[in-house]
């Protein structure tokens, strides 16, 4: 009888350690299942930020594409840099006619392709004159470098027109993006 009890008790308090270990084991993998779905939900949370970032990155490279794009001539991929020279010299012969344009020959110092130019032009109005050495200002890409503007009156004081001559030279990179990367 008091083996059958004591066998009785035994088979309880194994059955009560067993259970006790299956709920323990239970809860320490509560926890760390717990801990990890946290470790989860914050990276989850952190992915999400630096996808919102990589996307406000790409919009800002996006916008930057397109302001150089607007600067560069439309041939910038197409034509050599030397080309490029040369159509832009053909612009400044349309924006100033009536002009003497002068060009010498291409030169390459540090990286940069240059082509001297001297412009003569008589006016008879300061602010053409102002005009067109802001349009020679103004452009970017190449970009015109004025070294000298000269103001000569002329040898005829009867007439109004002056002349004026600008020497200067356009300017440019002498490797394009994608020659560069090479």
């Amino acid at each position: 009888m008091i083996y059958a009890q004591l066998k009785k008790t035994i088979i309880y308090h194994l059955i009560s350690g067993i259970t006790l270990s299956a709920v323990v084991i239970a809860l320490l993998l509560l926890n760390k299942y717990d801990n990890n779905f946290i470790d989860a939900i914050g990276k989850y949370q952190l992915i999400r930020i630096n996808a919102y970032k990589m996307k406000q990155a790409m919009a800002d490279m996006d916008s930057a594409m397109n302001r150089i794009n607007t600067v560069l001539p439309s041939e910038y991929g197409s034509k050599s840099h030397r080309e490029l020279l040369l159509f832009t010299l053909d612009d400044i012969k349309m924006a100033f006619k009536g002009s003497e344009i002068a060009v010498t020959h291409f030169d390459e110092k540090e990286g940069e392709l240059f082509l001297p130019v001297n412009i003569s032009f008589p006016f008879d109005d300061y602010s053409m004159a102002l005009k067109r050495i802001g349009y020679l200002q103004s452009m970017k890409i190449p970009q015109f470098k004025i070294k000298h503007v000269g103001i000569d009156s002329g040898a005829d004081k009867q007439t109004k027109v002056v002349l004026c001559k600008i020497d200067g030279f356009l300017k440019m990179p002498l490797e394009g993006l994608k020659d560069a990367k090479k």
